[in-house]
């Protein structure tokens, strides 16, 4: 069961932080969730983008980042 409480209003940010947190605890030694929570900080994106950055395919980050590195922009 999950008891949220009432006073506070969660959004989705601390909730992922605190997901972050509980895999954390989980480790038994260091790992992605342990240096996730360590190291990690949020970023934001720019409010606006470079009119020569054409974005790629909906749901293609990965793909789009390498062939915008390979391209040698």
């Amino acid at each position: 069961m999950i008891v949220q409480p009432a006073a506070a209003e969660l959004n989705l940010e601390s909730l992922l932080i605190e997901h972050v947190h509980r895999l954390s605890c989980w480790e038994q030694v260091f790992g992605p969730a342990t240096a996730l929570k360590m190291f990690g900080r949020l970023y934001t994106s720019i409010a606006r983008r470079p009119q020569w950055l054409v974005p790629g395919e909906a749901k293609q980050c990965f793909r789009d980042a390498t062939a915008f590195a390979l391209a040698g922009c």
